[in-house]
Protein backbone atom coordinates (compact mmCIF):
# COMPACT_ATOMS: atom_id res chain seq x y z
CA UNK A 1 0.00 0.00 0.00
CA UNK A 2 1.89 3.28 -0.68
CA UNK A 3 1.52 6.59 1.42
CA UNK A 4 -1.41 8.20 -0.35
CA UNK A 5 -3.63 5.18 0.00
CA UNK A 6 -2.64 5.17 3.58
CA UNK A 7 -3.09 9.30 3.96
CA UNK A 8 -6.79 8.25 2.84
CA UNK A 9 -7.14 5.47 5.30
CA UNK A 10 -7.12 7.72 8.08
CA UNK A 11 -8.97 10.43 6.15
CA UNK A 12 -11.66 7.96 6.50
CA UNK A 13 -11.72 8.79 10.55
CA UNK A 14 -12.45 12.89 9.38
CA UNK A 15 -10.97 15.99 7.96
CA UNK A 16 -7.19 16.04 9.08
CA UNK A 17 -4.49 18.51 8.51
CA UNK A 18 -1.32 17.09 7.13
CA UNK A 19 0.38 17.97 10.95
CA UNK A 20 -2.29 15.99 12.51
CA UNK A 21 -2.06 13.48 9.60
CA UNK A 22 1.36 12.97 10.70
CA UNK A 23 0.78 12.87 13.94
CA UNK A 24 -1.70 10.14 13.63
CA UNK A 25 0.41 7.93 11.69
CA UNK A 26 3.46 8.86 14.66
CA UNK A 27 0.74 7.39 16.99
CA UNK A 28 -0.35 3.98 15.07
CA UNK A 29 1.15 3.08 12.13
CA UNK A 30 4.49 4.43 12.72
CA UNK A 31 6.61 1.93 13.89
CA UNK A 32 6.45 -0.02 10.89
CA UNK A 33 4.76 2.50 7.79
CA UNK A 34 6.71 5.69 8.75
CA UNK A 35 6.55 8.58 6.94
CA UNK A 36 7.87 12.49 6.80
CA UNK A 37 6.44 15.86 6.31
CA UNK A 38 8.58 16.04 3.44
CA UNK A 39 6.59 13.11 2.08
CA UNK A 40 3.14 13.34 3.33
CA UNK A 41 2.46 16.87 2.03
CA UNK A 42 3.67 16.22 -1.70
CA UNK A 43 1.59 13.21 -1.01
CA UNK A 44 -1.35 15.20 -0.12
CA UNK A 45 -0.80 17.65 -3.02
CA UNK A 46 -1.02 14.84 -5.25
CA UNK A 47 -4.22 13.29 -3.95
CA UNK A 48 -5.41 17.03 -4.11
CA UNK A 49 -4.87 16.94 -8.04
CA UNK A 50 -6.19 13.43 -8.89
CA UNK A 51 -9.56 14.57 -7.02
CA UNK A 52 -8.90 11.83 -3.90
CA UNK A 53 -9.26 14.65 -1.16
CA UNK A 54 -10.46 18.30 -1.19
CA UNK A 55 -8.34 20.50 0.93
CA UNK A 56 -10.06 24.34 2.86
CA UNK A 57 -7.68 26.87 4.37
CA UNK A 58 -8.51 27.84 7.54
CA UNK A 59 -7.54 31.73 8.70
CA UNK A 60 -6.43 32.00 11.55
CA UNK A 61 -5.21 35.15 13.62
CA UNK A 62 -3.26 34.31 16.40
CA UNK A 63 -1.16 31.51 14.13
CA UNK A 64 -0.70 30.61 10.43
CA UNK A 65 -2.92 29.54 8.00
CA UNK A 66 -3.74 25.98 7.79
CA UNK A 67 -4.97 23.09 5.27
CA UNK A 68 -7.32 21.28 6.66
CA UNK A 69 -7.89 17.80 3.91
CA UNK A 70 -11.13 16.07 3.59
CA UNK A 71 -11.92 12.36 1.87
CA UNK A 72 -13.90 12.79 -1.60
CA UNK A 73 -16.28 10.28 -2.58
CA UNK A 74 -13.17 9.03 -5.66
CA UNK A 75 -10.90 9.40 -2.66
CA UNK A 76 -12.63 6.57 -0.59
CA UNK A 77 -13.08 4.73 -3.69
CA UNK A 78 -8.95 4.52 -4.14
CA UNK A 79 -8.50 3.73 -0.59
CA UNK A 80 -11.19 0.56 -0.80
CA UNK A 81 -9.22 -0.55 -3.92
CA UNK A 82 -6.02 -0.35 -2.16
CA UNK A 83 -7.01 -2.66 0.52
CA UNK A 84 -7.73 -5.58 -2.39
CA UNK A 85 -4.35 -5.11 -3.75
CA UNK A 86 -2.04 -8.07 -2.12
CA UNK A 87 0.17 -6.17 -0.18
CA UNK A 88 3.81 -5.90 -1.02
CA UNK A 89 6.59 -8.11 0.66
CA UNK A 90 7.97 -6.46 3.35
CA UNK A 91 11.10 -4.60 3.51
CA UNK A 92 13.69 -3.55 6.34
CA UNK A 93 16.54 -1.30 6.15
CA UNK A 94 18.52 -0.78 9.49
CA UNK A 95 21.46 1.57 9.96
CA UNK A 96 22.18 -0.09 13.13
CA UNK A 97 22.53 -3.84 11.69
CA UNK A 98 24.55 -2.51 8.79
CA UNK A 99 27.25 -0.85 11.34
CA UNK A 100 27.15 -4.25 13.06
CA UNK A 101 27.52 -6.47 9.99
CA UNK A 102 31.06 -4.40 9.37
CA UNK A 103 31.72 -4.27 13.19
CA UNK A 104 35.19 -6.22 12.53
CA UNK A 105 35.87 -2.90 11.04
CA UNK A 106 35.13 -0.46 14.05
CA UNK A 107 36.85 -1.00 17.77
CA UNK A 108 34.29 -3.25 20.16
CA UNK A 109 34.27 0.01 22.22
CA UNK A 110 32.46 2.00 19.89
CA UNK A 111 30.20 -1.04 19.06
CA UNK A 112 28.95 -1.26 22.84
CA UNK A 113 28.64 2.45 23.01
CA UNK A 114 26.37 1.99 19.65
CA UNK A 115 24.59 -0.70 21.05
CA UNK A 116 23.43 0.99 24.05
CA UNK A 117 22.18 4.38 22.48
CA UNK A 118 20.32 1.53 19.95
CA UNK A 119 18.62 -0.22 23.23
CA UNK A 120 17.52 3.40 24.61
CA UNK A 121 16.23 3.91 21.39
CA UNK A 122 14.31 0.71 21.27
CA UNK A 123 13.17 1.26 25.28
CA UNK A 124 11.55 4.79 24.34
CA UNK A 125 9.64 3.28 21.30
CA UNK A 126 8.44 0.01 23.42
CA UNK A 127 7.18 2.66 26.52
CA UNK A 128 5.70 4.92 23.26
CA UNK A 129 3.78 1.82 22.46
CA UNK A 130 2.69 1.05 25.74
CA UNK A 131 1.68 4.35 26.91
CA UNK A 132 -0.72 4.50 23.51
CA UNK A 133 -1.53 0.56 24.51
CA UNK A 134 -3.04 2.07 27.51
CA UNK A 135 -4.85 4.78 25.99
CA UNK A 136 -6.28 2.26 23.04
CA UNK A 137 -7.05 -0.52 24.87
CA UNK A 138 -10.84 0.03 25.58
CA UNK A 139 -11.94 1.53 22.38
CA UNK A 140 -14.03 -1.01 20.31
CA UNK A 141 -12.68 -0.07 17.01
CA UNK A 142 -9.37 -0.24 17.47
CA UNK A 143 -8.93 -3.84 18.09
CA UNK A 144 -7.20 -4.00 14.54
CA UNK A 145 -4.94 -1.24 15.75
CA UNK A 146 -3.98 -3.45 18.80
CA UNK A 147 -3.22 -6.43 16.69
CA UNK A 148 -0.82 -4.31 15.43
CA UNK A 149 0.47 -2.96 18.58
CA UNK A 150 0.91 -6.08 19.88
CA UNK A 151 3.55 -6.79 17.23
CA UNK A 152 5.08 -3.66 17.72
CA UNK A 153 5.78 -4.72 21.15
CA UNK A 154 6.69 -8.28 20.61
CA UNK A 155 9.64 -6.94 17.92
CA UNK A 156 10.52 -4.44 20.35
CA UNK A 157 10.77 -6.86 23.15
CA UNK A 158 12.69 -9.74 21.31
CA UNK A 159 14.73 -6.68 19.88
CA UNK A 160 15.67 -6.16 22.76
CA UNK A 161 16.70 -9.81 24.60
CA UNK A 162 18.77 -10.22 20.68
CA UNK A 163 20.84 -6.78 21.92
CA UNK A 164 21.63 -9.18 25.17
CA UNK A 165 23.20 -11.51 23.37
CA UNK A 166 24.97 -9.57 20.90
CA UNK A 167 26.20 -7.51 23.65
CA UNK A 168 27.67 -10.56 25.18
CA UNK A 169 29.09 -11.59 21.97
CA UNK A 170 30.98 -8.25 21.30
CA UNK A 171 31.99 -8.04 24.81
CA UNK A 172 33.58 -11.67 24.54
CA UNK A 173 35.29 -10.33 21.40
CA UNK A 174 36.89 -7.27 23.32
CA UNK A 175 38.39 -9.64 25.81
CA UNK A 176 40.20 -11.25 23.14
CA UNK A 177 41.82 -8.00 22.76
CA UNK A 178 41.68 -8.49 18.88
CA UNK A 179 42.04 -4.95 17.18
CA UNK A 180 39.65 -3.77 14.57
CA UNK A 181 40.77 -4.67 11.22
CA UNK A 182 41.23 -2.97 8.88
CA UNK A 183 39.02 -3.50 5.52
CA UNK A 184 39.90 -6.56 3.54
CA UNK A 185 41.43 -6.85 0.00
CA UNK A 186 38.82 -7.56 -2.58
CA UNK A 187 38.40 -11.63 -2.03
CA UNK A 188 39.64 -12.32 1.40
CA UNK A 189 37.67 -14.08 3.80
CA UNK A 190 37.83 -12.10 6.80
CA UNK A 191 34.17 -12.07 9.38
CA UNK A 192 34.87 -11.16 13.14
Amino acid sequence: MDLKAVLLGFLTRGDLTGYELKAAMDESVGFFFGASYGSIYPALRSLEEEGFVRSTLVVQSDRPNKKVYSLTPEGRAYFVAALKEPPAANSFRSEFMVQLFFGRHQDPERLLAMIEDHRSSLRDSLERLRETEKKVREIPQARFGLMCLRYGLSHYENTLAWLDDVEKEVRAIASEGTPAKEVTKKGEANVR
